[in-house]
C-alpha cells in the first residue's frame, strides 16, 4: 500500500512540475539523457537514450533493448507537443506502446529537453541533454 500511494505522489510530482515548463523550439542536434516509465503501480528501470534529431528525422537507441524501443522516423513540434512517427517494422514480442511514437508534451530549458506523454495509467518521461 505505501509503494502504491508513494508512485501515485510520483506520478502526481511529474505530472503538476510539467505544466509549469515552457515549451519553445526543439532544435536539431544530439541528445543523450533517460527513459522511465512511470506507472501507478510504481516506477520502471531507467534506460540510458540517444537521440539524434535532423531535418524531421530521427535516429536513436536505448542501453535497455526496446525499453524504449527508438529506432528511426520523423518528427516534428507545433503547438506545445512533439510528434514522433516511427518508421520501423517490429516484431509483436513487446510492448508497442514503448516505440517512440505519437504525440508528447514536452519542455525545453536551454539545452535540457524533457518530454512526456501518458497513456492508460502509466506516464513515458524522456529527460535528455542537448551535445
Amino acid at each position: 500500500m505505501r509503494s502504491a500511494l508513494f508512485s501515485l505522489c510520483c506520478l502526481l510530482l511529474v505530472l503538476t512540475s510539467c505544466k509549469k515548463d515552457q515549451a519553445g523550439p526543439v532544435s536539431d542536434g544530439d541528445y543523450t539523457g533517460t527513459f522511465q516509465r512511470i506507472s501507478l503501480t510504481g516506477s520502471g528501470a531507467v534506460s540510458n537514450v540517444t537521440l539524434h534529431l535532423r531535418s524531421g528525422s530521427y535516429s536513436g537507441s536505448s542501453d535497455n533493448a526496446r525499453y524504449p524501443a527508438i529506432c528511426v522516423g520523423g518528427w516534428e513540434s507545433s503547438e506545445g507537443k512533439l510528434h514522433f512517427w516511427d518508421g520501423c517494422v517490429f516484431t509483436a514480442d513487446f510492448d508497442w506502446t514503448l516505440i517512440l511514437e505519437g504525440d508528447f508534451n514536452y519542455s525545453i530549458d536551454g539545452f535540457h529537453l524533457k518530454f512526456w506523454k501518458t497513456t492508460g495509467d502509466h506516464t513515458d518521461v524522456y529527460n535528455l541533454q542537448r551535445k
